[in-house]
């Protein structure tokens, strides 16, 4: 049921955002190599969080096995 339930809130995120896209190139007139330059800069900024935090946790197991 969990897994379900995932699958049905990645699909709505992935159909929310092509929705968003569509309509920024149609209604607002953006650019879409403007979309996809903003969009290849947020999954950046999402990867070096990610790995950021990856880092951080990483120092802290090593702090606590030397205690």
């Amino acid at each position: 049921m969990a897994l379900r339930r995932n699958l049905r809130t990645l699909f709505l995120a992935l159909a929310a955002s092509a929705v968003f896209a569509w309509s920024a190139i149609r209604q607002f007139n953006v650019a879409p190599a403007e979309l996809y330059g903003m969009l290849w800069m947020s999954l950046t900024v999402v990867v070096v969080a990610m790995l950021l935090a990856a880092l951080v946790l990483a120092i802290r197991a090593l702090f606590r096995s030397r205690r």
